[in-house]
């Protein structure tokens, strides 16, 4: 059993790092923002951006990670780059 779960977290690993691939380096620098607790609006300020353009690229994000939520989207690209 044990042996099973680790394949399939494995493979779970894998899956994650390739859907984080395929991210846009916008988008990956706005999850890695949002992952510091940063709301749309301070990161719009930060990237010198539209609010709306924040949201836009989150909603990509949740669309390329099968993600429902931004909190399953941080959690598969936090689970993606962890060590």
């Amino acid at each position: 059993m044990l042996a099973a779960d680790t394949y399939f977290r494995s493979a779970k690993k894998f899956e994650s790092k390739e859907l984080i691939a395929s991210l846009t380096p916008r988008e990956h620098e706005i999850l890695k923002l949002k992952s510091e607790g940063l709301s749309a609006k301070k990161i719009s300020i930060l990237l010198h951006v539209s609010e709306s353009t924040v949201t836009f690229h989150l909603i990509n994000i949740k669309k390329k990670l099968n993600a429902t939520s931004i909190a399953q989207a941080l959690f598969k690209f936090c689970a993606a780059t962890a060590e």
